[in-house]
Formats: structure tokens, C-alpha cells, sequence
């Protein structure tokens, strides 16, 4: 059997990445509102970086490589070496996916023209990493985006579930001495 069978195809892996990103929306919408309500005002796209990065770091650390959306899909993150995910590779992979987000919650004054040069350069290299990870998925025999390489991860295909079929009826006979000798008419008198 080939290797990349056990790869995750992209159509499944986008998937699960637009599952995960409704997950954590509620949870940035939550967050938002509980912030709001204290009187707390981080800004709404460093919450919603926030809760992306632990959201998707507590559930390669503590859930095998599955998140919500991986789960319905049939996919998870493993190391590249087939083990699961160390605490470091749970730790830099969403941080290596989730800094260009970061980079636009970034506050810059447009009052001066090198500010907003610098924070549109900063948009368009987000777009750009983004851009390059979709690409690096579609189109290497790996399916690795730079987060994956960085982080020595790969995404793979979860077996299917058999079904376990118990017997219909005990599985020994007359002669089985498993069960030890079967029983014996009483001698006719």
C-alpha cells in the first residue's frame, strides 16, 4: 500500500479547517461578550487569535491530533514519524498557522504614510503565507503546509470503526473441553 493513501486529502483537511474555524468563532463571540461585559478591551482580533491558537494547541495536545472538525472528517495531526504529537509540535504548529493573523491585529496609526505602508505590507504577507500554505497543500506529494514542516507534522486518514460482531450462538460444542466434559445421563435403573 502506498504512503500517501494514509494522507489526509485537501478537500478533507479544508473542510475540517472551516468546521474548526465556526468552533472557534463561537468561542471568540463568547469571549468578545464576556470581555465587553468587564470592561476589558483586548480588540476583537486579538481575542479571536487567542482563541484560535488554544483551541486548536488543547486539542493536538490533549486530543490526539483532533479537533471537532478533524473528528468529522476522519483525520488528525501525527508526527512526521508516525508517533503522536510532543508538546512542543502542539505548541508551534498553530502558533506557526496563527502569527500572520496576529500581524494584522497589529495597531498602526495611519497618520503618517510609513505607517500604512507598513501596515499594508504587513496584510499583504499575511495573505501571501496563507496563500502559500494553500498552495503547498494542494500541490506536494505530502500534502505539508509550512506549519506542518516547521512543526515535523503530518496530517493523515483515521482507519475506519469495524463493527464488532458477537456471536449468534455459543461458540463451543459437545466436545469442546474448554468448558470441561459435558454432562452425563444418570444410568437407567
Amino acid at each position: 500500500m502506498r504512503v500517501d493513501s494514509f494522507l489526509a486529502p485537501p478537500g478533507k483537511r479544508i473542510s475540517a479547517f472551516v468546521y474548526d474555524t465556526l468552533a472557534v468563532f463561537l468561542a471568540f463571540l463568547l469571549l468578545a461578550s464576556v470581555a465587553e461585559a468587564s470592561g476589558f478591551d483586548p480588540g476583537a482580533g486579538r481575542i479571536f487569535v487567542a482563541c484560535a491558537f488554544v483551541y486548536h494547541y488543547a486539542f493536538l495536545a490533549f486530543r490526539e491530533g483532533r479537533t471537532f472538525g478533524k473528528q468529522a472528517q476522519d483525520i488528525c495531526v501525527v508526527s512526521a514519524d508516525g508517533q503522536w504529537l510532543s508538546q512542543w509540535q502542539a505548541v508551534l504548529r498553530p502558533a506557526l498557522r496563527y502569527v500572520p493573523l496576529m500581524l494584522l491585529t497589529i495597531d498602526l496609526h495611519d497618520r503618517f504614510v510609513m505607517d500604512a505602508l507598513v501596515g499594508l505590507g504587513l496584510k499583504i504577507a499575511a495573505a501571501l503565507v496563507w496563500l502559500g500554505e494553500l498552495s503547498l497543500l494542494q500541490n506536494t506529494p505530502a500534502r505539508q503546509t509550512l506549519a506542518d514542516r516547521l512543526s515535523k507534522t503530518i496530517v493523515v486518514n483515521l482507519p475506519t470503526l469495524q463493527p464488532h460482531r458477537a456471536p449468534a450462538i455459543p461458540m463451543y460444542s459437545a466436545t469442546d473441553q474448554e468448558f470441561g466434559m459435558p454432562p452425563k445421563r444418570p444410568p437407567a435403573t
